[in-house]
């Protein structure tokens, strides 16, 4: 299973179609803020997404509070944890990396480069 967690709709429907076009077969999940998806999370901590795919803005949790709970959380912790963002900041990445996520990427501009994302994405799982 696939978590999806952003707050841009567009953004969700782009990666969930882009996964389903390369073959992506199994369940994918979505949640537009941090709080939802970690309420998700620790309520059914047995069925974990395999990856989850993380923007770091968002409304009422941002995505480094829901990667520095999902990395503190012993029954979470496995979770491949991808951030994209649209930040380029380095600081974030830096951030990002301290606290814990597996891979980091800025959020693809254009199709082509969305294609190279799912397919590295689809190597994981």
């Amino acid at each position: 299973m696939i978590y999806l967690v952003d707050d841009d709709a567009e953004e969700l429907e782009i990666l969930e179609e882009t996964l389903r076009q390369y073959g992506y077969e199994g369940q994918i999940s979505t949640a537009r803020d941090g709080e939802e998806v970690m309420r998700v999370l620790r309520s059914d901590p047995v069925h974990k997404p395999d990856l989850l795919l993380l923007d770091l803005n968002m409304p009422l949790k941002d995505g480094f509070e829901v990667l520095a709970e999902i990395k503190s959380d012993a029954a979470l912790r496995d979770i491949v944890v991808v951030v994209l963002t649209a930040s380029s900041n380095k600081t974030d990445e830096e951030r990002c990396r301290s606290l814990g996520c597996d891979y980091f990427f800025t959020k693809p501009s254009r199709m082509e480069e969305y294609q190279t994302l799912i397919s590295f994405i689809r190597e994981l799982v």
